[in-house]
């Protein structure tokens, strides 16, 4: 695992790169709201440094390529993993 910096949705944002057996992936957090935002350059509206912003995209895309990396963002969701979490009424045998 390497912690790097990633400054731009707030000064002190960091990512984290994880080799794993079969895989690299980089866990970006919130530095971007999602990696077709990232890619196409649109920049939040609530930023601490739009510059410093675009300069980590542009190290996390370097690092994705030099170690294949799947790159994960805190607001991009599998929604598939979260419909499959059973809602409380579903639970109790209610509709949802």
């Amino acid at each position: 695992m390497v912690v790097f910096p990633t400054p731009g949705h707030t000064p002190g944002h960091q990512s984290l790169l994880v080799q794993l057996d079969d895989e690299a992936v980089i866990l970006g957090g919130d530095m971007a709201y999602s990696s077709v935002k990232m890619q196409q350059r649109w920049i939040p509206g609530v930023v601490w440094c739009p510059d410093r912003l675009v300069e980590s995209w542009e190290r996390v895309e370097a690092l994705q390529a030099r170690h294949g990396a799947r790159l994960i963002l805190t607001h991009e969701l599998d929604m598939d993993v979260v419909d499959a979490v059973p809602r409380p009424e579903a639970e109790k045998g209610g509709t949802a």
